[in-house]
């Protein structure tokens, strides 16, 4: 009788404790600490390296002496920066999903790139006079673009879960910090 209570397993009363991974969405990192600290394998260095390369390129459209066409360059720069940063995150990618997040997270900052881009239908100093204002907007909105879906897909998010309206404010704040470093 020892014997057979020998081969069954005792039963624990300890309870087992899962380990939460999954960070809150939208939840804020605080200004002195960044997501890659609290994850070792964090892809948040090749995604800032993506953020940087596509603000220049965004940038760069200022350059476009064509009205209305660098303001069609800039949207197309935003959305290939999402496919990148969704490929870096493994997280699967639509086109049209990728268009309607990122026109409902700018929402009307796009104004702003429309009467830069129609500056330059005046002549001799339209597009000399909108080139400076035209890049440091279009790179300020691509920051701050690429700043919000890369704390979101730090955070373990999709594009299906995407709430732009629950990320405005930090959209808003990393548009300021954008602005600030052009």
């Amino acid at each position: 009788m020892g014997e057979q209570m020998a081969d069954r397993p005792k039963k624990s009363s300890s309870k087992i404790k899962i380990k939460r991974t999954r960070k809150r969405l939208y939840e804020t990192v605080p200004q002195d600490s960044t997501v890659a600290d609290e994850t070792p394998d964090s892809k948040l260095p090749a995604a800032n390296r993506i953020i940087n390369r596509y603000v220049a390129y965004s940038a760069g459209t200022a350059f476009v002496p064509l009205p209305l066409i660098d303001m069609v360059a800039v949207t197309a720069i935003e959305l290939r920066m999402l496919k990148r940063l969704s490929d870096q995150y493994d997280v699967p990618f639509s086109k049209q999903k990728g268009k309607a997040l990122i026109g409902s997270l700018l929402g009307g900052l796009h104004a702003g790139l429309f009467s830069g881009s129609l500056l330059k239908m005046v002549p001799v100093i339209g597009v000399g006079g909108a080139v400076l204002p035209m890049a440091a907007l279009a790179a300020a909105l691509t920051f701050a673009v690429g700043k919000v879906f890369v704390q979101h897909f730090e955070t373990g998010g999709t594009l299906l879960d995407f709430n732009p309206s629950k990320v405005q404010t930090f959209f808003e704040e990393k548009f300021k910090d954008g602005q600030k470093a052009n």
